[in-house]
């Protein structure tokens, strides 16, 4: 080519060379990277499978505590534990319907927390005791009624709250908002794993509204009666909850804050021995936490 011609392309050639070159290592480049990507690809594909297997060990041991804690015992028993840090839940005839002793007062905290919510009641309202004829009329406010029926458990706070929205209209909130096999238009009946969705929509933030869901594990964490779940867990070791005692009954059900997660636990007992059962209760708690925590 002469020498003439050379110079005139030059410049063009040049330019054409280096988007080829370009070109070229792009490829390269991506070619290097997929192949980097499918050098770690295995390791990645391999977490959810130690996760699995994780998962069947910690299964395969409360399974076992719970079969060892009820081994030598009389009477019906219902366990329901959820992991909310993993979802996974752990059952023993969770469906099963049990009278709900006071374990129906966080059913009537939730429809109470849902008037406040639309405006229906106020927390300075005001709410009349029933006495006899001979007794000076008395009122407490929404608030305290609250109060005295989850912290103490007060029988007559949570009558007036159930009476003033209804026993079957709080029946039907419940069933409106997706919980079913929680009873109290008749009888007040309910299922461990039916009181579990209640915990955890207060805990997820979604029971009414996220402010009331936060008032409402403000009332489960100021619980004063705590001799089944919280009884042998550490002392600095939160948990919300709400117990259930009534002749040969004794529940409790509540959302434990440890500290590597977070868990629901339920449980309920109808046997010939209630006070062992509290003591069961605590003892499958402790073992519990320290599966659910390792």
């Amino acid at each position: 080519m002469p020498l003439r011609l050379i110079n005139k392309y030059k410049i063009p050639l040049i330019f054409v060379s280096l988007v080829v070159l370009s070109f070229f290592f792009a490829k390269y480049h991506q070619e290097t990277i997929q192949e980097t990507e499918n050098y770690y690809a295995p390791a990645t594909s391999r977490k959810p499978q130690i996760d699995q297997k994780i998962k069947t060990e910690r299964a395969a041991k409360i399974s076992e505590a719970i079969r060892s804690t009820l081994e030598n015992t009389q009477g019906n028993y219902s366990i329901y534990i959820k992991d909310l840090k993993d979802d996974q839940a752990f059952e023993y005839r969770s469906n099963e319907i049990f009278p709900s002793a006071s374990i129906y007062k966080l059913a009537v905290m939730y429809k109470t927390f849902d008037a406040l919510e639309k405006g229906e009641v106020e927390k300075d309202g005001a709410l009349f005791l029933k006495q006899d004829t001979n007794s000076p009329q008395t009122s407490r406010t929404v608030a305290e009624t609250l109060r005295l029926m989850i912290t103490i458990s007060d029988n007559d706070s949570a009558i007036i709250l159930a009476e003033k929205f209804g026993w079957a209209n709080i029946e039907k909130f419940l069933i409106d908002v997706g919980i079913e096999n929680f009873k109290l238009a008749v009888n007040t009946e309910a299922s461990a794993q039916s009181t579990a969705q209640i915990l955890e929509r207060i805990y997820a933030g979604k029971a009414v509204s996220k402010q009331a869901s936060s008032e409402m594990k403000k009332l489960l964490l100021s619980q004063t009666v705590n001799d089944r779940i919280p009884k042998y867990l550490p002392q600095n070791i939160k948990v919300a909850h709400k117990t259930g005692e009534l002749d040969t009954l004794r529940h409790d059900a509540g959302i434990v804050y440890g500290k590597s997660g977070e868990y629901i636990f339920v449980f309920f007992s109808d046997t010939p021995n209630p006070e062992d059962a509290a003591e069961t209760i605590a003892d499958l708690s402790k073992q519990i936490f320290e599966i659910l925590e390792k």
